[in-house]
C-alpha cells in the first residue's frame, strides 16, 4: 500500500471505516485506532516520501488483486519515477493478491531473481 488515503476511501469495500476491520488496519499503520483523514493520510503515505528511497525498487502488482488496489503500485511507481528513483514495475495480468497459480509464483520469483542480480550482482 502506498497511499493511505486511497486505504481510507477503499476502506468501505471491507465493510466501511468505522469497523473491527478498519481499526485495526489503522492501529497497524498509525498506532490509534483512528483512520487518518486526507491530510494525515498523505503525510504518513509511502508515496510522499518517494525522494528519500535510496535503493531499487521493484514492484509486481497483479490485476486481479481483490485486496490491495492497482492503484497503490501504479501510484507509487509513478512517484518514485517522477524524482528520478529506480523502480521496475509489473503489472500482471491473472495474478490476484496470494499468487494462487503456480504460474504466478513463478513469474514473481523469476522476477525478483533478476532483480536481485542486476542490482546485487551474480
Amino acid at each position: 500500500m502506498s497511499d493511505l488515503w486511497l486505504l481510507v476511501r477503499d476502506a468501505d469495500a471491507f465493510g466501511g471505516i468505522d469497523t473491527p476491520y478498519s481499526r485495526r488496519l489503522a492501529e497497524q499503520l498509525t498506532g490509534t485506532q483512528t483512520l487518518p483523514d486526507r491530510d494525515a493520510s498523505a503525510a504518513l503515505s509511502p508515496r510522499q516520501h518517494a525522494e528519500a528511497v535510496q535503493v531499487p525498487i521493484l514492484l509486481i502488482h497483479g490485476r486481479d488483486d481483490s485486496v490491495v488496489d492497482e492503484e497503490h503500485s501504479i501510484a507509487m511507481a509513478d512517484a518514485l519515477d517522477d524524482v528520478g528513483k529506480d523502480v521496475t514495475f509489473h503489472r500482471v495480468r491473472d495474478m490476484d493478491h496470494w499468487l494462487t497459480s503456480s504460474q504466478s509464483r513463478q513469474l514473481v520469483l523469476t522476477e525478483l531473481e533478476a532483480f536481485l542480480a542486476e542490482h546485487l550482482g551474480e
